[in-house]
């Protein structure tokens, strides 16, 4: 979720799945063929067209905040977010990179947790919900149980801006009493 213009989009990270074979699941800094157990197709494209000029193919975010990655009894912190525009009729590419190199066994129980940021504005983004595809998933999860949803969020005041308001509408309450306790000729 975001505030249009803000630059910076909130993820939020909650589920569990069943892995559908072994993989391997990469760090942050590998780019490379991104058709391994850490990436998934989604059935639609949740790319808008200034999403899709900003973000070219195999691209990652690192994340601000600490999401983790479980599996079995172990964790791992979530480093980088990839995000990659499909160019054929399918949907766009949503993975999950690692502070480090993991691996895991078919029919694991994985789970995904946690609250981070991006530097993406939530523009980057077409609003909705798109569930990972039948006809493609990441080995972490089984079709259909990643599911993305973006959505914007109404802007906060900024702490100064409510000080001023209070300011002003006392200044209006005082202005009244003055008003009102003169004597009217």
């Amino acid at each position: 979720e975001g505030v249009p213009g803000s630059g910076v989009t909130t993820w939020t990270l909650s589920g569990s799945s069943t892995s559908q074979s072994s993989a391997l699941m990469r760090t942050g800094t590998d780019n490379t063929n991104y058709n391994w157990g850490d990436t998934l197709r989604t059935v639609q494209r949740f790319l808008s067209d200034k999403g899709k000029s900003k973000i070219s193919n195999n691209s990652l975010f690192a994340v601000t905040g600490s999401p983790q990655f479980s599996w079995n009894s172990r964790t791992e912190t979530i480093s980088h977010i990839f995000l990659g525009p499909n160019k054929s009729s399918a949907g766009d590419a949503f993975g999950i990179r690692m502070s480090r190199n993991i691996s895991y066994a078919p029919r694991s129980s994985i789970r995904w947790s946690g609250r981070f940021t991006l530097d993406l504005d939530i523009s980057n983004f077409k609003l909705g919900t798109y569930r990972s595809a039948s006809f493609y998933t990441a080995n972490f999860a089984q079709a259909g149980d990643v599911t993305l949803t973006f959505k914007e969020t109404a802007s906060v005041p900024a702490p100064s801006s409510l000080a001023l308001l209070g300011l002003a509408l006392a200044s209006l309450g005082v202005s009244r009493k003055l008003t009102s306790t003169q004597p009217r000729a």
